[in-house]
């Protein structure tokens, strides 16, 4: 398909001011990304993403077409959209109109003698608007026998100026002074005026590179004293025979090439009333005007088109009038993008077009690469170089607040502000109506999960901005310590997932993810494999996350049971979960849930033993009778407190594990308790409770009763409860769960990380912990505190996992300040 019209008039604002039509309808401000100042690229290459093709102003073509192909409206109804307040109307068929042709030199213009299809061969006339000379039939040969191949009108210099002289040629290149007896000796001489050949109705031009074309109608060496326009005299109606094929392909629905025709038709007859220079020619015959390449260019369909819009009867054709009843200045273009541009007349005015993209093109959204170089090129003059570009205009019609009208180059030698047409023109683009486009933001929510032999990655898309669209994403998966080679794949924009396999086993690896566009490739967002999410759709599948996680199938010792609310009967209980190799489980208070019910069948075998913390208000003996219908064996830990909880659980530890130290946290402070159960753990501990800063009983009789516990540590608002302990306090709790990890875990191999609400998770945490023997941090809110990062960059080579565990941790924040933490 040839590329179709993409403008009418000259794109310098100039050219268009002295036509008379306005360059577009009233600038508005730029706003939102729009007024954004874009910094060459380090590439030095701008990506931009436009509508349409041309200028915008009268019909779209591709809008024509749609319009004709996809709604089946007629040409007269797409004439009355495109071009309003215009009335369709008839004029002669016998207009004439004068096209300048190119390919003719300023001093000569040559013809060629058409060979005879069928029967003899049409004669070449030649005549001439000087005084006194008839018209003449030029020979076929000069001497009988040799042909001629061309006959030209030639500028030369005589005594009394320049003329015009009628030479022959047998061979191409030798010129004679000859005519045909009979014809008036005339001439024989220069003649002081404009020459004109014509074969019966089609004749061929021979152009200055030797190419010849045939036109219908007349050639004429249009004289203006002192040069020739070589210009192509020919009715409308034969005219129009190559302008609408030239402008809209052929093939199209016939009621668009109707639309076309009567365009092409009206806008010839505007410059005829309007001509070029009124004394030789009236249009171009290029894209200043219509394209016009003669007889080569017709077609039998849009020949079908043109008659269609014709009246045999009355011998008029289609034109549109405005209200004044003159030719309308119907300007049209390939493709308004879906907006239409006010060209300064109540018949071309800016309008959303709601048939310019219902047919798929290249033209009405596209995409084009600019480079800093070339506007380098044309504006280095006034800028230096360029450093950026600022569009601070638009018309305010259509997606990104329209077409540009104003834009500002800044350079090291200064900024010029110039029009979006301007910018068009000197840069090449199909319209003033583009954005800059940049790459996309990072990918969020990156995950990255190792498994034996295999790196699971997951993400979400970039957020929208008015960056490019995403194409696909390009990730990379790193040895840290560099002993494995790098490697890379490639998905496709809609992925979210994607795998490495076949991943050597040991060692720690980065992921990186970026996203790829038409403007290149984003930032990439890195994670490393270090960072695993432990959580499920609510606190009861967490827990089973967790002990997922932790234990393969009849692993397990024992298993914890704790009420899904019941927080308080569980900040002791780190400690039992480490010596009796058991997860912690979650139950409502009367019935047993299955998945639950599910997860102890998996990790313990038939026969094991269930704890349940706390008493009866906690969890009923429902579930205990639940239980040992499934084949274990039931232990209820309980007691009227939080702290008479935590001393039963103390002599369950005891029972079963030499314990040497205690430390001590507030029931009231979960946070505190979470981070001490690992430490506790670490410390052949048991974890009691005080009543905030006051002393609970039930802990100080149980340390009463068992003088080797000799060590005491007392965490967060403990340590005023406790004097003779070793405080461990912090200004957050946050900053509590740093000062835990730094006394009790200097080099750790695992760390978790949970929310500071008080919560039964932070218990199912601690429990995984513990067994870990890996300290639990506490997030800040939706934050990691600045302390716990620190601590986890000194941790970086000694860790191997980190558990980001329940719902409570936003990605955006803790999970991307564990992610950097972490990474080299």
């Amino acid at each position: 398909m040839r590329p179709l019209r993409r403008t009418v008039i000259p794109l310098l604002v100039t050219a268009v001011a002295a036509a008379g039509v306005a360059a577009g309808g009233p600038a508005t401000a730029a706003t939102g990304s729009s007024a954004a100042t874009f910094a060459v690229p380090p590439s030095g290459v701008f990506t931009v993403q436009g509508h349409g093709w041309g200028h915008g102003h009268g019909m779209s073509q591709y809008g024509a077409y749609g319009a004709a192909k996809v709604r089946g409206l007629s040409y007269q109804q797409i004439l009355a959209f495109y071009y309003p307040h215009t009335t369709l109307t008839g004029q002669p068929m016998s207009t004439q109109v004068r096209v300048l042709v190119h390919g003719v030199a300023a001093r000569q213009l040559a013809v060629a003698p058409r060979p005879a299809t069928s029967g003899p061969a049409a004669p070449l006339t030649v005549s001439t608007d000087a005084s006194g000379l008839p018209p003449c039939t030029l020979p076929s040969t000069l001497d009988g026998t040799t042909p001629v191949q061309q006959w030209r009108a030639k500028v030369v210099d005589t005594s009394s100026g320049a003329r015009v002289r009628l030479q022959a040629s047998t061979d191409g290149s030798t010129w004679h002074r000859a005519v045909a007896p009979g014809c008036d000796p005339g001439w024989r001489q220069p003649i002081d005026g404009s020459v004109t050949f014509d074969n019966g109705g089609i004749t061929r031009l021979v152009r200055s590179t030797g190419s010849t074309a045939d036109y219908r109608g007349s050639l004429r060496a249009a004289f203006t004293g002192s040069r020739i326009y070589g210009v192509n005299v020919v009715r409308l109606e034969a005219y129009l025979r190559s302008v609408v094929p030239s402008e809209m392909p052929s093939s199209w629905s016939p009621a668009a090439l109707q639309a076309q025709a009567v365009a092409a038709r009206t806008y010839a007859s505007y410059e005829i009333a309007h001509p070029k220079n009124r004394a030789y020619y009236d249009v171009y015959d290029d894209t200043r005007d219509q394209m016009y390449v003669g007889v080569g260019g017709e077609a039998p369909s849009s020949d079908a088109a043109i008659a269609a819009t014709q009246d045999r009867k009355t011998r008029t054709a289609g034109v549109l009038v405005d209200e004044q009843g003159h030719p309308a200045f119907t300007q049209f273009s390939s493709s308004d993008g879906g907006w239409t541009v006010d060209g300064g007349q109540p018949y071309l005015p800016a309008q959303k077009d709601p048939y310019d993209g219902l047919v798929p093109s290249s033209v009405h959204t596209w995409t084009a690469k600019l480079s800093a170089a070339a506007i380098n090129a044309q504006f280095r003059g006034q800028i230096g170089t360029l450093q950026s570009l600022a569009i601070t205009g638009r018309d305010g019609n259509g997606a990104w607040g329209g077409r540009v009208t104003e834009l500002t180059l800044n350079g090291s030698a200064g900024s010029v502000t110039i029009t979006g047409a301007t910018f068009r023109y000197y840069l090449g683009l199909r319209s003033e109506w583009f954005r800059v486009l940049v790459p996309p933001a990072a990918p969020t929510d990156v995950t990255a999960t190792r498994t034996d032999s295999s790196v699971a990655v997951a993400w979400q898309p970039p957020p929208v901005t008015g960056s490019a669209p995403v194409r696909g994403y390009r990730l990379v998966l790193q040895r840290t310590d560099g002993s494995v080679a790098d490697v890379a794949q490639k998905v496709g924009a809609d992925a979210r997932t994607a795998t490495f396999s076949g991943v050597p086993a040991g060692g720690d690896y980065t992921v990186s993810v970026a996203a790829t566009s038409v403007a290149g490739r984003g930032p990439a967002a890195t994670v490393t494999t270090k960072v695993d999410r432990v959580l499920g759709g609510n606190r009861v599948a967490t827990a089973i996350a967790m002990s997922r996680a932790t234990f393969a199938a009849d692993a397990a010792g024992s298993v914890l049971l704790a009420r899904r609310g019941g927080w308080a009967q569980t900040l002791a209980a780190a400690p039992l979960a480490a010596v009796r190799h058991a997860p912690v489980l979650l139950t409502t208070h009367s019935h047993l849930p299955g998945a639950t019910e599910r997860e102890i069948q998996r990790v313990l075998p038939a026969g094991g033993r269930v704890v349940l913390l706390g008493d009866t208000g906690e969890i009923s003996d429902g579930v205990r009778t639940q239980l040992r219908g499934l084949g274990y064996h039931v232990q209820r830990i309980g007691g009227a407190t939080p702290a008479a909880t935590a001393r039963s659980i103390a002599n369950a530890v005891l029972a079963v594990s030499r314990v040497t130290a205690a430390v001590e946290v507030s029931a009231t402070d979960p946070g505190s308790a979470w981070v001490a159960g690992p430490a506790a753990a670490r410390r052949h501990a048991v974890v009691l409770l005080t009543n905030g800063s006051q002393p609970a009983r039930e802990s100080q009789r149980w340390l009463s009763r068992h003088p080797q516990v000799s060590k005491r540590f007392a965490v967060g608002a403990a340590a005023a409860a406790d004097p003779g302990a070793r405080a461990i306090t912090g200004a957050t709790s946050s900053d509590v769960a740093v000062a835990v990890a730094n006394r009790f875990f200097p080099t750790p191999v695992a760390a978790a990380i949970v929310a500071p609400a008080a919560s039964v998770t932070g218990a199912v945490a601690a429990a995984r912990a513990a067994l870990a023997r890996a300290p639990v941090l506490v997030a800040a809110g939706d934050q990691l505190a600045s302390s716990v990062q620190a601590y986890l960059r000194g941790a970086r080579v000694s860790v191997q996992r980190v558990d980001l565990v329940g719902e409570g941790l936003p990605y955006d924040d803790v999970e991307s300040d564990t992610q950097a933490a972490l990474l080299p």
